[in-house]
């Protein structure tokens, strides 16, 4: 049969620091899928100072899965300034079943290196940078970009955002452009527009870009009961145009047992 079990344990030396191990197992079929064994810790060195480390071993493969170390320092409270600097290894292969047959095609690792800069100089405006080194069996590579964010109107009823992302690896990458917003238009209705553009620097079907509009308005109309209505356009290298319309009815149900205070 498919049974999927694990625990996590864990010791809280302060509300800050805290090291843990888990174990995970699934069986797929009856047959070994995932066999895996974690450690996590984070330590607060001081208020300002915070280290995190996360690692994924395969019991099964006997190799590292996955490695995440990161140190997160915040200079200035106001206003607020938070710097982040990490590494993370990864072996794609180990995240699919191990009784699939894409697993015996791939044993690489991909390293990344790098840091983030996030800044709030106003209420309203955020401001937030990443920068990555990359090295994987091709070679080596980049990924990065920055996104700002405002916020607008009465209770920050609108927000905008805009972003641009860059990937560029030995055999391929891309830069990606994207403004989408958010609109309170009433308590109960919320809406939200999207553009996003991406630029090949390799021709998929003699086609470098892919453009994507998107658009949602929900509904609470009371007692638990939500309408959603979509609309999304894209033309991509895969498709020449698509349109789409979707229209949800959705039920929330909220019971409450006991209020504490």
């Amino acid at each position: 049969g498919d049974v999927a079990a694990g625990g996590r344990l864990s010791y809280r030396f302060s509300p800050d620091t805290e090291v843990g191990a888990s174990f995970h197992q699934t069986l797929d079929q009856g047959r070994m899928a995932r066999q895996d064994a974690a450690l996590d810790a984070r330590f607060a060195a001081t208020r300002r100072l915070t280290f995190l480390g996360y690692t994924l071993f395969s019991l099964r493969e006997h190799r590292l899965a996955e490695a995440d170390v990161s140190l997160q320092w915040q200079p200035l409270a106001r206003p607020v300034v938070q710097v982040s600097a990490d590494y993370r290894r990864t072996a794609p292969d180990l995240f699919l079943p191990l009784n699939s047959i894409f697993s015996v095609f791939s044993q690489e690792t991909r390293d990344e290196f790098g840091g983030t800069v996030y800044v709030r100089p106003l209420p309203r405006l955020r401001l937030y940078g990443d920068y990555r080194a990359i090295r994987n069996e091709v070679g080596f590579g980049h990924r990065g970009g920055g996104k700002l964010s405002v916020a607008l109107g009465n209770r920050d009823s609108t927000t905008i955002h805009t972003e641009i992302r860059v990937l560029k690896l030995p055999e391929k990458g891309y830069v990606q452009t994207r403004v989408y917003s958010l609109h309170q238009l009433h308590p109960a209705v919320l809406g939200t527009v999207g553009l996003d553009l991406y630029y090949l620097d390799q021709p998929i079907y003699n086609q470098r870009y892919s453009l994507m509009g998107t658009a949602t308005v929900g509904w609470d109309v009371g007692h638990g009961f939500r309408i959603v209505g979509s609309a999304m356009a894209d033309v991509t290298p895969f498709v020449e145009r698509r349109m789409e319309f979707v229209l949800k009815l959705a039920y929330n149900a909220t019971r409450r047992f006991r209020e504490v205070h």
